[in-house]
This record gives structure tokens, C-alpha cells and sequence, in this order.
């Protein structure tokens, strides 16, 4: 008959399912093995793995704060306690129940009865009855208590109710039975019975119990009556089926969750023997992780998985550690766990197994140390890098080995800062270096840093059957650490990619560090990144800045932090990210202004009294409280009138004189529009209007798509200044007529820039002169009426002058050549006249309807020219191609009609 040791060696990957069967299984397969023969072995493992073990509850456990029942003494129940939501049961809705010391919840009324029995005749209506049986909070002849509790946990619509019955006796024993719970789930109306730990034998598994629930005598779901049927670990789900009745599912997944007592400690972490070991040492040490409230603990083995029978229970543990003082039988399944312990209660470990084998031999201790970093006693100011190497021996043939190193601040190892474990390898040289994550950590971590002081170092050899040498240590200080007051060194800080919407920020600093970088629209900064490489930190750093916006200014700094918290900060920089209009390169820029909403103030970017100057009243801008950061770019002029062109042919740039204005809130967000206009005034030089008439100037904005003439504008050829109005920030250029030289190469001839001088000088006085009787009018009708003032009178255009014009008959109309129309004066919105009514018979003559039927219409035109007019004259200026189609008849569209 094979033994465990020789299976493990014949096929190890399927020995792991042996090792972990209930015995009785494992007795049975021996017998067959020893006729079947090896060739057997595949075959019968895979077909068996059915029967492993299911996993432990605890693990992966989610602790709860619950509160107490109180519930204590004999045959007692308490309640009612608030569910926290609606849950319904069989049908019925309830938001409280009663929990009774003997195992049961009950909905509706109170049930403390402790004698169980099948629930087709015993027990009380509408109880859940999770494990019916006499039960008390405490061993027999012991006082004290321990707490039942219950919780709501979770938020709505997914919320969940817990009532957990903890390290519960049988009444009038000292055999525990263990922990387990009731939990309800809100919204789906489910129920599950969970048995945590089950430690007191065929009685703890339900053989004297009832599980089940229960509407009434004929309607209910029973699971077991006296019946040693539950299993460690279990979960036991009841699903509503919309017929009154549930589903059951006797092999649900474990809902992880756990009350923890009040002040009890949280359930050690088990170190070794590791889960699953094989051939594992007769003579073991157990270990476990510190619990920080614990003040004692108490370690149990067993060959049962139930734990109903113990060869080793040993409580009052002191520390973290236990070495049997006796060997375990050799090729034999065991279980164990740890509970941390103190006065307010205890908590179970999960389960872990191990296999032992035959006599084993403990490794050889870590020989040929050797560290530059962590013996020796030296000062450092950091360990970042630093290695320990060692050599390995085992004198049993094959074992895999491993280190274990802990480095502490005490020579009795109790204060850890570290504690790794590293992978199993043969045996031969190892080496640790400092940071490395390929094994264990089981305290401390990868990341872990060290603060300024003393440390001990000691280490071990481990093998695979859970045995360990003596631990190596100086029992003196190893190594120390100075305290690192000096902030890391920033170089090499650049933009290394940078678009209209993000930037990448980069540098080094000259030792490892976080980064972050802080940057806004003027040097008070304002925004920073999320901090990034905190641990362990970087040499080269680069940031990605998002969700920024084409052809503004951003100032910027880095940050840099040591593992110490040495902080370095760059000096300030900054950025103009790309998409400027056509992508024009700027050339200077201002400094970003910073102007409060409530006063108003003053921008400008001006080079020897050359450039652009900005008033900006109070109140600019009701969506943007506090301060908005105004910044004026001048651009490539000649990169944008390429890209765009001109706003007519008419017009010239005046070079120099093109510029990228931004508005920029303290919250990083663009204001392109404003409430109040902006005053926006270009200073010019004489030798700036070399081909251009001065007289002529007018500045544009860019719209996006075409130039748009700003309002209200006014020329000072004293001053050498254009001021305009606008409620826009974009691109502006400031544009001219260009002077005839008489030669075909200016495409304008003398006559025609005379005649736009002449409407030019009518635009100043109508438009601008705020004495001028008709201001008013002009102004309320902007740009489309200054730009065709009439070139004749302008000054009186929309008085109401009478100059008369041949209107031909409508049904006549038609027949004339469009010479034949004759006007002389501007037409607009409310002007009267004979020659409204001939522009009327022309629009209507030429397929341009000003009305289907009555005025306005072919033979009933007017003298008004109303709504109708304009939006008739707009549609023909478009079919025609003049421009700006406004709806204003002026001298433009006066030479097209009479050409």
C-alpha cells in the first residue's frame, strides 16, 4: 500500500486532493491503490476531486460593527430589533424580528423555547431556525457572556441584516459549538444560514438540532432534524419562488461578513506550516501574525476538520509562535487554526492543513552573510538598493529551501518593521535586496520606508516540510539610519509634448521622489496634479496635464518629495499651448493680468506705444465671479492672413497688427463672451500705414469662419490709435483700404478709394459722433450700416430724404435692363420713399418676392421698406454674392444693380 510520502512523489498534483479527503475516503483509496497499481492514480484522482474540502469562512472576511442583543441566561429571546428595510417572509412584509438564545428568529412575536423537534409539529410560525437546539452564551460553571449581536450593513436597495450567534456553548456543557449566523437580504427577500466555525463534534454539526424555516404546520422548508448534516464553512441559501415556497441551496457561496465582537481582537493571520504542505516536519512551529489587541492566543490541531477532537490545544499562548514538544504522527492529514484572544471575546483563524511525512531534518542556518548596507553597524542616510546575500543548505535530499528575514528596531525582534519570507528554491546562494516583492511580506511591504535609527537584522532558513534552522542575528545594532533633511536636486525641466489641450511636464531629480506639478493661467498657479510615484519614488518624472485650452499662457512648477518628505520646488515657468488661429506663431505676449469682476480694469501689450491696449469695465462677466486672468499674444500676421484671408478685397492687414486675445478664470475655464463690452484699442505707427489709407481702419475679429467688424469704431490719426468695442475674445486684426498707386497691381482705382474715403469720413461722423442726430440709429444697427454709409451724404442717410427714383410700371418692370433703375441714396429698415417702392418693383421683377400677396407683393409694392425689404434684399445678396448680406442697400449693392 502506497503511504502519503510516496504518492506525494509519484504525482504530487493530484496527492493534494488525497491528503485533503476525510479519512474514511483516504482509507478506502489505499486499499484500492494497493491492487490497482500506480497506472490507476490519474484516473481515480480527477473523477475524485469532487470530494476536496470547501474552502474556509473567514477567509477574505469583511468585519462588521454590530450591536448587542444582551440576550443572556436561559431560554431567553429579545427584541423586537429594527431590520433597517422591508423584508418579507412567506409572503408577509416585516421591519423587526426577535432573536431567541436558542438559535431562532422569529417575525411577529417572541419564541425562547429550547426543546427542537421536526417542524411539521414543533416549534413556533414564522421563525427562521438557523440551529435549534438548548444552547447559552458561555460553558457551563463559567460566568460572563458572549454577546450575540446583529447589524445592518450595506446601502439601500442592497442592504443586508445579520443576527450572529458568537462562540456559542450547548447549555450545561463545556462543548462549544461555535459561531454562525442568520443573515437577510433586502430587495430579493433571500435567507442565508452560515456556519462559521463548527467545534463541537457530531452535536455542532446538527445531530440534536433543527434547520430549517417555517410559515406554519404545512408550510415550510426543513433542511435537517436531528441530523449531523451541516459542514464547516457552510451556507445554506433559501430563495423566495414567487409560490409561496423557497428554493433551497445547501452548497451556497459563503457571503463573507462577520460581526465583530466589540473590543474582541480580528482573527490572527496564520504563517506556518503554509496551507497544503506536504511531507511536513513531525515536530512543527506554529506561527502566526501579531494581533495588536490580543493578549493571548490559543492553538488547535486535529486530525478532523471539525475540530471535535484536538491533539493540540494549547491556549494562553503569549506569543506568535508554538513548537510542539512532542512529534505528530508521521503521514497524517491535520488541520489547525489560531484564536486571538482578550476580555471582550475571541476570534477564530481560518483553517489551514499539512501533511506530514516521515522524519525530516531542520535546514542548516543562512551561512556567508554578507552586506554592505545592513551589517556591519554602519550609517546611511538611505537603504534604497542595498542587498544581503547568503548561502542555503539542507541536509535532506531534494527539499526546497527559502530565507526568512525580519528587520526590527529592538534586538527581541518585537517591534517589526519587516518581515519577508522569500519564494522556495534549491538550496545554494540567495540574495535579498531591499524593495523586492517576489515573496512574503508578512509585515511590512515592498514600499515599506525606514525612518531615522537603529535596526536589527536576523534571518533563517526554511525548508518545504515546515521546518526551520535557528535564526541568525548580531544581537547588536546592524545598521543606521541618519535622519535625510536635504530635498532632492530638479534638473532638466522641459515641455516635452505639448498640444492645443494637454502638455507633458517632465525633469529628473537626483534621487527618488514623488511628482506633481502645480500650474494655472498667472503665476499664482492654483490647480496642482494628483500626486504621483509617492512609493517608492522616480529619478525621471513626467506629468500629463489634461483639459487645457488652445493658445493660452500657463505658468507652472514642479514638486519633487524624498521618501524623508524633503520637499524641492522648481523655480516657475510656463507654456503657451498650441491652436492659435492657423496656428500662427506668437511672437510677444503680455503678462497675464489679473482683473476682478466687480471693478474692472486694464490690459495691454505695448512695445514703444505699438500695440493693443484693453478697458475692461465692471460687471464683464456675471458667470465668472472673482478674478478672470486676461492675456493679449501678438501672432504671426502674415502665418493668418494666408490661412484666412481678408473680409473683403476691399481690405488690407496692417502689419504687426494681429493678436490672439484670452480670457482665462481662476477655476482654469475660458471666457470668450462677454456681458459689458470690451474696449479694444490698437496703437499704430506712421510706418505701419505705408499703402494704407488711415482713414480706413477698422478692426476685425476672427469668428471662426469669417471676419467680423467690431462696433463703434473710431479713428485718431493724431493720436495713431483705432478703438472698437467688442463682446467676443478670439483673433483680431486690424485692417485697411489700401492707397491706388494707379497701377492694376492694387486692384482698386482712384475714384473707388476716394469714394470709400469720402463714405469713410460719413462712417465718423454718423457713426461715432455721439452729437450727431442720427447716433442713435447707426449705432443701434452697428457695423452693417457704418460699412456702407452712403458715399454722398452720408450723414444724413436714414433721415427720411426724399430723393426721388424712376419707378418703372410692375408690369413693365421686367422688361428693363437693371440700368434702367436709377438710385442714388442708402435704404434701410424705416426709410420712405419712391425709391423703397423701385427697389421693391426691382426684387419682385428679378424672381426675389417681397411678399406672395397684398403689400409689398408684384403691383402692390410700397414706399416702406420694412422686415419684409430687408429679409427679401438679404436673400438676393447672397444669390449674388455680395457681402456683408445685411439687408442694407448701400453702395456695394447700389453699383451691382446699376452696373
Amino acid at each position: 500500500m502506497l503511504d502519503a510520502v510516496s504518492l506525494a512523489r509519484f504525482r504530487p498534483q493530484y496527492c493534494i486532493i488525497i491528503h485533503n479527503m476525510k479519512e474514511s475516503i483516504s482509507k478506502k483509496l489505499d486499499r484500492a491503490f494497493s491492487l490497482l497499481g500506480k497506472s490507476f492514480l490519474v484516473i481515480v484522482f480527477v473523477s475524485l476531486a469532487a470530494f476536496a474540502p470547501r474552502a474556509e469562512a473567514a477567509d477574505g472576511e469583511i468585519n462588521v460593527a454590530g450591536i448587542n442583543t444582551n440576550l443572556t441566561g436561559d431560554d431567553v429571546a429579545a427584541g423586537p430589533f429594527n431590520l433597517g428595510f422591508t423584508f418579507s417572509f412567506f409572503g408577509t412584509n416585516y421591519t423587526q424580528a426577535y432573536v431567541n438564545i436558542n438559535g431562532t428568529i422569529t417575525f411577529g412575536s417572541s419564541f425562547a423555547q429550547y426543546s427542537n423537534g421536526p417542524l411539521s409539529g414543533a416549534g413556533a410560525d414564522n421563525t427562521i431556525y438557523a440551529f435549534w437546539d438548548d444552547l447559552n452564551t458561555n460553558k457551563s460553571g463559567t460566568s460572563g457572556n458572549k454577546p450575540i449581536y446583529y447589524a445592518t450593513a450595506g446601502e439601500a436597495p442592497n442592504r443586508k441584516f445579520i443576527v450572529q450567534w458568537t462562540d456559542i456553548y450547548f447549555h450545561g456543557t463545556t462543548v462549544q459549538l461555535g459561531t454562525f449566523q442568520v443573515v437577510l437580504y433586502e430587495g430579493s427577500n433571500e435567507i442565508r444560514l452560515q456556519y462559521r466555525d463548527l467545534l463541537g463534534g457530531a452535536r455542532a454539526l446538527g445531530n440534536s438540532a433543527t434547520v430549517g424555516i417555517k410559515k406554519n404546520a404545512s408550510t415550510y422548508k426543513q433542511y435537517s432534524n436531528d441530523t449531523a448534516s451541516l459542514i464547516q464553512g457552510q451556507s445554506i441559501q433559501l430563495t423566495p419562488n414567487g409560490s409561496n415556497d423557497y428554493t433551497m441551496n445547501a452548497s451556497s457561496t459563503y457571503d463573507l461578513i462577520y460581526i465583530l465582537p466589540t473590543g474582541a481582537p480580528v482573527s490572527p493571520t496564520l504563517v506556518n506550516p503554509t496551507n497544503g504542505t506536504l511531507g511536513a516536519t513531525l515536530r512543527p512551529t506554529f506561527e502566526w501574525l501579531q494581533v495588536a489587541s490580543a493578549t493571548s492566543y490559543t492553538l488547535l490541531v486535529s486530525t478532523q476538520s471539525d475540530f471535535s477532537s484536538t491533539v493540540v490545544n494549547a491556549s494562553n499562548v503569549s506569543g506568535t509562535s508554538y513548537t510542539l514538544g512532542s512529534d505528530l504522527s508521521q503521514n497524517t492529514n491535520y488541520y489547525w487554526r489560531v484564536q486571538s484572544v482578550n476580555s471582550f471575546g475571541g476570534s477564530l483563524s481560518s483553517t489551514r492543513t499539512f501533511t506530514t511525512g516521515s522524519a525530516n531534518t531542520a535546514p542548516s542556518s543562512p551561512a556567508s552573510l554578507s552586506s554592505a548596507t545592513f551589517l556591519g553597524g554602519a550609517s546611511s542616510g538611505t537603504v534604497a538598493g542595498g542587498t544581503l546575500s547568503m548561502t542555503l543548505e539542507d541536509p535532506d535530499a531534494s527539499e526546497q529551501v527559502r530565507y526568512r528575514l525580519q528587520v526590527a528596531r529592538d534586538n527581541a525582534f518585537s517591534n517589526l518593521v519587516l518581515d519577508y519570507r522569500s519564494q522556495f528554491a534549491a538550496e545554494g546562494n540567495a540574495t535579498y535586496t531591499f524593495g523586492e516583492n517576489s515573496g512574503t511580506y508578512l509585515v511590512g511591504a515592498a514600499t515599506t520606508t525606514l525612518a531615522a535609527g537603529d535596526y536589527y537584522v536576523r534571518v533563517r532558513t526554511e525548508d518545504d516540510a515546515a521546518a526551520s534552522s535557528n535564526w541568525v542575528s548580531s544581537g547588536s545594532v546592524d545598521f543606521s539610519l541618519v535622519a535625510d533633511t536635504g530635498a532632492p536636486i530638479i534638473s532638466s525641466l522641459s515641455v516635452s509634448t505639448l498640444t492645443a489641450s494637454s502638455a507633458t511636464i517632465a525633469w529628473d531629480t537626483n534621487e527618488a521622489a514623488s511628482s506633481m506639478v502645480e500650474y494655472g493661467p498667472s503665476s499664482a498657479f492654483g490647480t496642482t496634479t494628483p500626486v504621483s510615484n509617492v512609493s517608492p519614488g522616480v529619478l525621471s518624472h513626467s506629468v500629463d496635464i489634461q483639459e487645457l485650452h488652445p493658445c493660452v499662457t500657463y505658468h507652472y512648477r514642479v514638486y519633487s518629495d524624498d521618501a524623508a518628505s524633503n520637499r524641492a520646488t522648481s523655480s516657475a515657468a510656463s507654456f503657451t499651448t498650441k491652436g492659435c488661429t492657423a496656428e500662427a506663431l506668437v511672437l510677444t505676449q503680455s503678462q497675464s493680468t489679473g482683473i476682478s469682476t466687480s471693478t474692472g480694469g486694464t490690459v495691454d501689450l505695448l512695445q514703444s506705444g505699438r500695440g493693443v491696449s484693453l478697458s475692461v469695465p465692471s460687471s464683464f462677466s456675471a458667470s465668472s465671479s472673482g478674478t478672470v486672468y486676461f492675456q493679449i499674444k501678438r501672432i504671426q500676421d502674415d502665418t493668418v492672413a494666408n490661412a484666412v484671408g481678408a473680409p473683403s478685397s476691399q481690405f488690407s492687414p496692417v502689419s504687426g497688427h494681429t493678436y490672439a486675445l484670452n480670457a482665462i478664470t481662476e477655476g482654469m475655464a475660458p471666457v470668450t463672451e462677454f456681458d459689458e463690452p470690451i474696449s479694444i484699442t490698437i496703437s499704430y505707427s506712421p510706418a505701419d500705414m505705408q499703402g494704407i489709407d488711415e482713414s480706413t481702419l477698422v478692426i476685425y475679429r476672427w469668428g471662426g469662419s469669417s471676419w467680423n467688424a467690431l462696433s463703434n469704431c473710431s479713428v485718431d490719426a493724431t493720436a495713431k490709435t483705432v478703438t472698437c468695442f467688442t463682446d467676443h475674445f478670439s483673433t483680431f486684426t486690424l485692417f485697411g483700404t489700401p492707397v491706388s498707386s494707379g497701377s492694376s497691381s492694387t486692384g482698386v482705382t482712384t475714384s473707388a478709394a476716394q469714394g470709400s474715403v469720402i463714405a469713410h469720413s460719413a462712417i465718423q461722423h454718423g457713426c461715432k459722433d455721439q452729437a450727431a442726430s442720427n447716433y442713435n440709429y447707426f449705432s443701434s444697427h452697428k457695423q452693417e450700416l457704418c460699412l456702407y454709409a452712403a458715399a454722398s451724404g452720408a450723414a444724413s442717410a436714414g433721415s427720411g430724404s426724399t430723393t426721388q427714383a424712376s419707378v418703372p410700371v410692375a408690369s413693365e418692370a421686367a422688361s428693363y435692363p437693371a440700368s434702367h433703375f436709377s438710385f442714388e441714396r442708402n435704404l434701410h429698415v424705416g426709410a420712405k420713399g419712391p425709391d423703397v417702392k423701385a427697389l421693391q418693383v426691382y426684387l419682385n421683377s428679378r424672381g426675389f418676392a417681397v411678399s406672395d400677396s397684398g403689400a409689398g407683393s408684384a403691383g402692390n409694392e410700397t414706399d416702406m421698406f420694412g422686415s419684409k425689404t430687408r429679409t427679401t434684399l438679404i436673400r438676393f445678396q447672397k444669390a449674388n454674392g455680395i457681402s456683408p448680406a445685411v439687408g442694407f442697400f448701400g453702395p456695394v449693392t447700389r453699383a451691382f444693380v446699376t452696373k
